[in-house]
């Protein structure tokens, strides 16, 4: 018998993010949510279409948050440009895609005020729709 890792779908292991992704969805019960912080290529990037499939095709909401690294990154010790996924997972086609623009971490900028706008955007569905 396979163990559950070894069941994972091989073509995402070029993308150790994407493995995680794919991991965390399939822990999730139905209605479940996830929220991970990823590099911004992978929501934009070609070769990993695969999880964007997954993702559109069985979450009918997600929300992605962009942020720069430049001129601080907003989560210390980033190296690239990161986003915050956000997504439930309920077994049908995505009926709404939410992304925020590029933010950049100016000298004002508290981690804590960030969450709470995050969680008010989350609310009140302000995101733009893609």
């Amino acid at each position: 018998m396979k163990s559950p890792l070894a069941e994972l779908n091989m073509r995402y292991f070029n993308s150790a993010n994407g493995l995680f992704i794919e991991l965390g969805y399939n822990l999730l019960r139905k209605n479940g949510s996830f929220a991970y912080i990823v590099p911004i290529s992978l929501t934009s990037s070609d070769s990993l279409t695969g999880i964007h499939r997954l993702l559109m095709g069985n979450c009918d909401t997600i929300y992605i948050s962009s942020y720069a690294v430049r001129p601080k990154p907003v989560f210390e010790n980033a190296v690239v440009n990161t986003s915050i996924l956000l997504f439930k997972k309920t077994e049908t086609p995505c009926q709404y895609l939410f992304s925020t623009k590029m933010h950049r971490r100016g000298n004002e900028f508290e981690l804590q005020r960030l969450i709470d706008n995050l969680q008010s955007l989350l609310s009140a569905k302000t995101f733009s729709s893609v």
